[in-house]
């Protein structure tokens, strides 16, 4: 249901939604008006910020609880890979020897946590300035719809100004007429 206000006369009209962009008559006052188009629904800030940091505590979880399983193997050159974390580990160290495998590195694990938050930050950035940008907007279509409405509310006053010059002007000249037609003796009758 799409609720709005007369532009002439301010009364409350409620039209269903399937009625959008057609012209009405109020029914207060009789002024045929645009029903205006339902505004898109916005999105909610603050699901998307809680989305994404539930995101990157999950994503945290899910490294670190890998890191205490013997998740990775020893390539030829020596260089570890972490398999289930999808990142290379830092490679083995002195004490640790060749061909054992070796357990993922805590600091790979907080990169890459660092990363996912970095690029989740990003887009909640661009959300937010997609938010704006719409809000502006829509912000930008009122006004252009208040000058409209200004602008149309003008030319029926200087119509209806034009009518009643116009009309008085008729008076006048009736009357014009009238006061001659007194001041003229009568004409006689044979």
């Amino acid at each position: 249901m799409i609720r709005f206000k007369c532009e002439r006369c301010n009364a409350p009209i409620k039209r269903p939604d399937t009625d959008a962009g057609t012209q009405v008559d109020c029914p207060t006052c009789r002024h045929t008006q645009k029903v205006p188009t339902p505004a898109p629904a916005r999105p909610n800030r603050l699901l998307i910020v809680a989305g994404a940091s539930a995101a990157v505590l999950l994503g945290a979880w899910l490294v670190w609880s890998m890191m205490g399983s013997d998740a990775s193997t020893t390539s030829a050159e020596g260089k570890t890979s972490a398999e289930g974390t999808g990142a290379a580990a830092r490679p083995q160290g002195p004490d640790q020897p060749e061909g054992e495998p070796t357990k993922a590195d805590p600091r790979d694990a907080t990169d890459r946590a660092w990363a996912e938050h970095q690029k989740l930050y990003e887009q909640r950035k661009l959300d937010e300035q997609g938010v704006r940008a719409w809000e502006d907007t829509q912000a930008h279509q009122r006004e252009n719809e208040r000058i409209e409405r200004e602008i149309r509310l003008e030319k029926e006053r200087e119509e209806r100004a034009r009518i009643e010059f116009e009309r008085q002007q008729r008076l006048k000249e009736a009357e014009e007429l009238r006061r001659k037609l007194l001041q003229q003796p009568p004409a006689e009758t044979p």
